[in-house]
């Protein structure tokens, strides 16, 4: 198994707002809703976007991003977004 050649293949096909950093090989029972313990995801904003109001200092404008941000940090019940047991 070569995780970097399968992510240069792989990467072609993949949709231009989708990046593939890495592979891992796993065991054929892995399941990744039921075998996780943890997810962790990153989010990547333009910087085009951070564009603060006329007159806004640039460091006014990154406290106001940072503080909004700041509710994506820790640990969050996602059980709406989840498939229900039955």
């Amino acid at each position: 198994f070569d995780a970097a050649s399968l992510v240069k293949r792989l990467r072609p096909h993949l949709p231009s707002d989708i990046f593939c950093y890495g592979a891992q090989k796993l065991v054929s029972s892995f399941n990744a809703r039921k075998s996780c313990f943890g997810r962790r995801y990153e989010y990547l904003v333009p910087l085009e976007s951070a564009a603060g109001a006329p007159g806004e200092s640039v460091e006014d404008t990154v406290r106001n991003i940072a503080s909004i941000w700041k509710e994506f940090e820790g640990t969050h019940w996602f059980h709406n977004f989840t498939k229900v047991s039955k």
